[in-house]
């Protein structure tokens, strides 16, 4: 969402930019001023919002190779016959693959269905953290551009001008291609990860509510990935 504020505002802000080098000095000079000063505090609340939001991510992700590098109980039953994989291993793959058979040290019945379903829940959970650092990966591919292309417009539109303007043209170009450069260098493995797990199909049905019937008599509409 911060994300998503700071590029509106640097739209706001290219806007008035724009105006202003096309037009210099006119009648709509208030509105261009206007539109750069909307788009700085828009810019503002988004990084505001993305500032208080990050260390949470941070935090977690530190937790989460702490309890990689932590002793599990396998590594005191099987001493000998357990290994645990390096927290580096850990970090570019899930512990399970898609091709693995179904089985696991624990009681038969219940106690290893329940077992089964948890370990379930913990890779759909891991899973569910590796989709939304694709996304913000994603966020920061769309700034990015957002901010290069606006340079390349400039670039394009206005030709080789005075020398603050270039800088300030390259710059946005060259600080859009580091933010392109960082979303994808998350997202792209995020993305492979989750093209080897069954679960982020979208099969799904939604029922169609008609009030003027019991909802158990409610139509389906059956929405498939194939």
């Amino acid at each position: 969402t911060g994300l998503a504020f700071i590029r509106t505002g640097i739209a706001f802000v290219s806007l008035g930019l724009g105006l202003i080098r096309a037009f210099s000095l006119s009648r709509w000079l208030i509105l261009d001023f206007s539109l750069i000063t909307i788009g700085v505090l828009m810019v503002t609340e988004g990084f505001l919002w993305y500032a208080s939001g990050r260390p949470g991510g941070v935090a977690g992700k530190k937790t989460v190779k702490q309890k990689f590098r932590a002793d599990t109980i396998w590594d005191f039953v099987f001493p000998h016959r357990y290994f645990s994989p390096p927290p580096a291993a850990l970090s570019r793959r899930l512990p399970v693959q898609r091709t693995d058979l179904p089985g696991i040290w624990a009681t038969t019945g219940v106690a290893l269905e329940r077992t089964v379903l948890a370990e379930r829940r913990n890779v759909m959970a891991r899973l569910r953290t590796i989709m939304a650092r694709s996304r913000t990966g994603f966020s920061f591919v769309r700034t990015g551009l957002s901010l290069s292309l606006i340079g390349v417009t400039f670039v394009i539109y206005f030709g080789p001008g005075a020398i603050g303007w270039n800088i300030f043209n390259w710059l946005m170009i060259g600080c859009g291609l580091l933010l392109v450069g960082d979303g994808l260098y998350w997202s792209l493995p995020a993305e492979r990860l989750r093209r080897e797990f069954p679960y982020c199909f979208g099969d799904m049905e939604i029922q169609i509510p008609d009030y003027g019937i019991p909802a158990r008599r409610w139509h389906k509409v059956v929405f498939s990935h194939d």
